[in-house]
């Protein structure tokens, strides 16, 4: 029995040795590296990881090329967040983009037809015997044609909390996962979703332990 027991203890030993002397990093190795470097958390974590190509230098160096996704699940404060901007968006649109547009035609229609009957010489004359409404007119055409602009800066204004909220459930992670966070559009919070990245210079050394982080 002792000698059966000494026997799985070496054999067991052995193996580990083994694995531990491994000629290049297996997929194991590099997806730990690289989940160390990213940061733990529940709802951030590394998946469709692989390994992808290696290049050894030395016996105790590998450069690897690997791809993989960073998964961002939602959680309730950011749902609520988003929704909230979401709705904001589409009112912004409802209530002020389309009424703008609508008294910016009209406009440019009352003075196309005033024009065209001879009352006034151009354009430019119309726009100036109706300075007051000739002021709204720009404002609204302002709206018209760059929307985007005001709702970029609502939306970026959103993604901060977001980020921010993230930060505060998650607040050891790689600043490479609040930034990508960041520029995911906001619908994209309402559910689970994946950023894809490729590292084609994943250095690693060969320690006692397997396989590390150069």
């Amino acid at each position: 029995m002792t000698t059966k027991i000494a026997f799985i203890f070496v054999s067991t030993t052995l193996a580990v040795m083994l694995a531990g002397c491994s000629s290049s990093p297996s997929d194991s190795d590099a997806r730990k590296v690289v989940e160390n470097a990213i940061g733990s958390c529940d709802y951030v974590k590394v998946t469709d990881f692989e390994k992808v190509n290696g290049i050894a230098s030395g016996d105790n160096y590998y450069t690897l090329q690997v791809k993989y996704a960073i998964e961002f699940k939602p959680f309730d404060k950011n749902i609520i967040v988003a929704k909230d901007i979401l709705g904001q968006a589409e009112k912004f649109q409802s209530e002020v983009v389309q009424p703008s547009r609508t008294r910016r035609d009209a406009y440019e229609q009352a003075r196309k037809e005033a024009v065209s009957s001879g009352k006034y010489e151009n354009t430019g004359a119309y726009d100036m015997d109706h300075s007051a409404e000739w002021e709204k007119y720009n404002i609204d055409n302002e709206v018209a044609i760059n929307p985007d602009w005001t709702l970029n800066n609502f939306t970026n204004k959103g993604r901060a909390i977001l980020t921010n909220n993230l930060r505060e459930l998650c607040p050891n992670m790689n600043q490479v996962v609040y930034q990508e966070y960041a520029k995911a559009a906001i619908n994209k919070h309402l559910d689970t979703f994946k950023v894809p990245f490729e590292n084609n210079k994943l250095t690693m050394i060969k320690s006692d332990n397997g396989w590390i982080s150069r």
